[in-house]
């Protein structure tokens, strides 16, 4: 799993260097939020943000064939009547463990591209009292871009399209970009700002998935820093990860120019 994520990893690192740029504030229309005031101001001074599916939970494909921790009854508001999806939910282990580890040092929010319908039913679950989770935002908050990250507000855009979680805006919330982390399994998420991602291995069904407790001990370390983000690309390297592996491809363009080059001159000398 982790060779794989890491592998993955590296390709979406590769695109985003390639064919993504951060959208200029002149392209979108703003929509900046409020957050709640953190509930310990003097202790809680940085934003940590959370992904939901597969960092924090997995949904399960088939409720009928494949075991699940729980069970969530979802009711989609509908046009003309409510539609009820049963949606199998395994829940990551250690994660109440580290939502209340994380609370001591960081105000805690989840950023998810999913639907408000269903995200907040599966929030309801794991935090039904809102003491870890101290804010929530969902898809239409998040910018959707194509591979070439031109904005759009309709779903149905051309090419690759990818919901992007723009930090900026959090900008009129208290919290500098070097005070903000993101901790997502994809790093198309934070593409826009790299060196603020944690980037964690998904989650699907292992019980004995520890990711959390290794979370909690980097987040403890990263509390008291000046710039989460250079402690981030001094841990991860995914800056540099991308940069590497667009310069690899382009040298391995080149090469294969050249070859083919050299292959045309020799039919032509045949």
């Amino acid at each position: 799993m982790h060779h794989q994520h890491f592998l993955q990893t590296i390709g979406q690192l590769t695109f985003i260097k390639k064919n993504m740029r951060m959208v200029a504030e002149s392209e979108v229309v703003p929509h900046c939020v409020e957050l709640p005031p953190p509930r310990d101001p003097v202790n809680q001074k940085k934003l940590l943000i959370f992904d939901m599916d597969e960092t924090l939970i997995h949904c399960v494909d088939d409720v009928e064939k494949q075991d699940s921790d729980i069970i969530l009854e979802i009711k989609f508001p509908d046009v003309d009547e409510d539609e009820t999806v049963y949606a199998g939910i395994n829940v990551r282990p250690h994660i109440i463990d580290c939502l209340k580890e994380a609370s001591q040092h960081y105000q805690v929010i989840v950023f998810t591209a999913s639907h408000q319908v269903y995200a907040d039913a599966i929030l309801d679950f794991i935090d039904p009292d809102g003491s870890l989770i101290q804010h929530r935002l969902y898809r239409h908050n998040c910018i959707l871009t194509t591979s070439e990250c031109s904005p759009s507000s309709n779903s149905a855009c051309s090419g690759s399209a990818f919901y992007v979680k723009d930090l900026r805006i959090f900008q009129n919330s208290g919290f500098s970009l070097e005070d903000i982390v993101i901790v997502d399994n994809s790093v198309y998420s934070f593409a826009f700002h790299i060196d603020n991602g944690i980037p964690i291995v998904p989650f699907y069904d292992d019980k004995d998935d520890e990711e959390m407790l290794h979370l909690m001990y980097y987040l403890n370390c990263l509390a008291d820093v000046e710039d989460v983000r250079v402690q981030n690309r001094q841990a991860f390297e995914l800056s540099m990860l991308g940069e590497s592996c667009l310069a690899q491809e382009e040298v391995s363009t080149v090469h294969e120019a050249v070859e083919d080059d050299q292959e045309d001159e020799e039919e032509l000398v045949l």
